[in-house]
């Protein structure tokens, strides 16, 4: 009996190695396995479409904010002089909670992002609408108010306008 040499699948095949011959990532095609810069991984066409649709992070570069927390009614207008001198490039609603209020206490403030349109029907709309040019920002509150989740449990409730002030931060 011979001597016995390892077997390997290369290219769909089975053959003995050589007496010596070892199987390494090189002689397989595999030499870049376990080092292949990320420059150099292929993109898919998927993949690339999704990049180019990635907003350009130099038009978030603000160099101008104007903050105001202001008290609000439901049903009521806000016009605010913003003094930045150009048109914004975007604008943050926020709510601060100056009485406790739904779990949540005086101090902690909430996000209505989801807030920015009026939904529903006008007698009943719950939310914010905003216009805004190089000189002022207009916010018009829903008739139903402003509404966020209960710190406690989660569950959607209405927000008491005297218990919170309106954050309008615009940036430009």
């Amino acid at each position: 009996m011979g001597v016995r040499r390892p077997l390997a699948r290369v290219n769909g095949r089975i053959t003995a190695l050589p007496a010596g011959d070892t199987i390494d990532k090189a002689s397989v095609g595999l030499g870049n396995v376990d080092n292949t810069a990320d420059t150099n991984k292929p993109v898919s066409v998927a993949q690339q479409t999704a990049l180019n649709l990635k907003a350009d992070k130099s038009a978030l570069t603000f160099s101008k904010e104007y903050v105001i927390d202001t008290t609000y009614a439901n049903g009521g207008a806000i016009t605010l002089s913003h003094g930045l001198g150009v048109v914004p490039k975007f604008i943050q609603f926020q709510a601060v909670c100056v009485t406790d209020e739904g779990g949540w206490s005086a101090g902690l403030v909430a996000d209505l992002s989801h807030e920015i349109q009026f939904a529903g029907a006008p007698s009943n709309s719950v939310g914010l609408g905003a216009a805004f040019n190089d000189v002022t920002v207009f916010v018009r509150i829903a008739a139903a108010g402003l509404y966020t989740i209960n710190y406690g449990n989660f569950q959607a409730f209405a927000l008491t306008p005297t218990s919170w002030r309106l954050r309008i931060r615009v940036f430009a």
